[in-house]
C-alpha cells in the first residue's frame, strides 16, 4: 500500500507538471507542444504520449456511493464519479514503411519494395488501465494487485501495465505483408483497440460492444493486402495468439483471429469484419485466470467473439457508422464444466448487439456527435467484470469533441442508459436501479 501511494503522487506530479506545459502551444498557438525532443530523424523511434482526466456524475448514486469505485457502471470509461485519473501514457515508436498498418487496414498509394522492421511500446499507468492487463504478466504485479483491506474493488487503485509490446518486419511480396509478433491489442471492434487511445470515438464513454470484444492479445499476426484496384483496397489478416489478454496459457490450445478490412477507392466507405476463436477455458492444474476466463472444464469450451463494422465518411465533415457484433462461450453441461458465478453443468451463452454513429464537424475546432446502442446479454457472458447484472442494455450518448489548442481535446458528453429483459440484479446504482443519466467531460492533454 505504501508503495502504491508513491507511485500515485510521483505520476500525479508528473501529470500536472506535463498537463500545465502541454496546454501552452508553441508559437502562435497552431504548433503542437513536444515535451520531448521527437529522435526520430535520428534513430527512427519517436517518443510521445498523452495525460487523460476526467469528470462524471449521475442521477443514481448518493455522496457515499459516489466515493467509490465504479459507481457509474455498468458503463465503461468514466466509471467513478467526481475526478477521474484515467491514465498518462508513453508511447516509444518505430514506424514501418509500408502501404498497410497492421491491425488498422490498407493504405493509398504505392506497394513499399524495401524490407523494414518496426516496434511500439505503450506504458500505462491510471485507472483505465486495468483493460491493458494480461494473465501471466502486468496483471500479476503488486502494484495491480488488490489491496488486502479492498478485495472487491472498492477503491479507485490505478494499474500500471503496457498497452502494447510488440516487433514488426515488413516483407515486399506480393503488395505488402507485416508480420507482427508480441503482445498488441487486437484491433477486433469499432473502437479499434490498436494504440490504446481508441479511437476514432469522439466520446469519453464507451460502448457496451467494447466490453465484450477482445482487447489484449499475445502471438504472432500476419496481415497481407490481397486487392489493390478499382474495386478498392482490401487486407486481410490471421494470427495465433494465447487466448483473450493470456500471457500465460491455461490451457493446451490457441486461439485464432482474424479480420477482412475493405477501403473504397477514395477512402470514404470502410468495411471492417474481425473475429477471435479458440478454447478458453482453464483446465484442472492451472491457476483461475479472472476476470477474462471464468469457466474452468477437462474439455475444450470455446469462446468466439465476431464484429462487422461499416463506416461511411459522406464529407470531411459529416462521418457516421453501424456495428453489428455476436459471440458466445460455450459450456458442454457437465458436471466438471463450472462457470465460477453460475456453478457446475454450466451450458455457456451468447450475446448480441448493435451500435451506430453519426458525427459533424461545426468548426476546425469543434465536432457534434450521437451515438445509440442496444446490447444483448441475458447471460452475463460479454458485460463481466464491468457488471454481475444481466439483460439488454440500451444507451443513447450526444456530446462535442472540441480542441481547445492542438495539444488539447476536451469531449463533454450526456448519456442516457436503460435496462431491460433483467436477471435477478438490476444494472444502476449499486443495483437499484435500472436506468441512469450521466453527464461527463474528460480532458486528453497530448505531448
Amino acid at each position: 500500500m505504501i508503495m502504491n501511494a508513491s507511485i500515485r503522487r510521483a505520476v500525479f506530479g508528473v501529470t500536472l507538471t506535463v498537463a500545465a506545459t502541454a496546454a501552452q502551444a508553441e508559437g502562435d498557438g497552431s504548433k503542437p507542444y513536444r515535451m520531448f525532443e521527437n529522435p526520430e530523424p535520428h534513430t527512427g523511434i519517436s517518443s510521445s504520449g498523452f495525460v487523460w482526466l476526467g469528470f462524471s456524475t449521475n442521477s443514481n448514486t448518493s455522496h457515499d456511493t459516489a466515493t467509490g469505485a465504479n459507481s457509474t457502471g455498468p458503463m465503461v470509461g468514466p466509471a467513478d464519479e467526481g475526478l477521474q485519473f484515467n491514465r498518462v501514457q508513453w508511447t516509444l515508436e518505430r514506424r514501418l514503411k509500408a502501404n498497410l498498418l497492421s491491425r488498422m487496414g490498407p493504405l493509398p498509394g504505392p506497394t513499399a519494395t524495401e524490407w523494414d522492421w518496426g516496434m511500439r511500446m505503450d506504458m500505462v499507468y491510471g485507472r483505465d488501465g486495468i483493460h491493458t492487463l494480461v494473465n501471466g504478466f502486468d496483471a500479476d504485479w503488486g502494484v495491480n494487485r488488490a489491496p488486502s483491506d479492498d478485495p472487491n474493488g472498492k477503491s479507485r487503485q490505478n494499474y500500471l501495465g503496457f498497452a502494447n509490446l510488440y516487433a514488426q518486419i515488413y516483407a515486399p511480396y506480393g503488395e505488402g505483408v507485416v508480420l507482427t509478433i508480441g503482445r498488441f491489442m487486437t484491433g477486433i471492434g469499432h473502437l479499434l483497440p490498436t494504440t490504446g487511445g481508441y479511437d476514432p470515438s469522439q466520446f469519453y464513454s464507451r460502448t457496451y460492444a467494447f466490453a465484450s470484444q477482445p482487447i489484449e492479445a499475445v502471438g504472432a499476426l500476419a496481415s497481407a493486402n490481397v486487392m489493390r484496384g478499382e474495386r478498392g483496397l482490401m487486407a486481410a489478416e490471421l494470427g495465433i495468439v494465447n487466448g483473450r489478454a493470456n500471457w500465460q496459457d491455461n490451457n493446451n490450445d490457441k486461439s485464432v483471429i482474424g479480420a477482412l478490412r475493405w477501403r473504397s477507392p477514395e477512402m470514404r466507405w470502410r468495411v471492417d469484419y474481425g473475429f477471435m476463436t479458440g478454447a478458453e477455458q482453464t483446465e484442472p492444474g492451472y491457476p483461475t485466470q479472472m476476470p477474462f476466463h471464468r469457466v474452468s472444464s477437462p474439455r475444450n469450451q470455446n469462446r468466439q467473439h465476431h464484429s462487422l463494422t461499416m463506416i461511411y465518411n459522406a464529407s470531411e465533415a459529416l462521418g457516421m457508422h453501424v456495428e453489428y457484433l455476436r459471440g458466445r462461450q460455450d459450456g458442454d453441461g457437465k458436471a466438471d464444466t463450472v462457470d465460477i458465478f453460475d456453478g457446475p453443468y454450466y451450458k455457456g451463452g451468447a450475446y448480441y448487439g448493435v451500435n451506430a454513429g453519426m458525427r459533424y464537424r461545426l468548426s476546425p475546432q469543434m465536432t457534434a456527435g450521437v451515438r445509440a446502442e442496444v446490447f444483448n446479454d441475458t447471460r452475463g457472458v460479454a458485460t463481466f467484470p464491468n457488471t454481475m447484472a444481466r439483460g439488454r442494455f440500451h444507451g443513447v450518448t450526444t456530446g462535442i469533441s472540441y480542441s481547445l489548442t492542438p495539444n488539447v481535446v476536451l469531449r463533454p458528453e450526456l448519456r442516457y442508459d436503460w435496462q431491460t429483459d433483467r436477471g435477478v440484479l438490476k444494472a444502476f446504482g449499486d443495483h437499484t436501479k435500472q436506468q441512469q443519466t450521466t453527464l461527463s467531460v474528460d480532458a486528453r492533454i497530448y505531448f
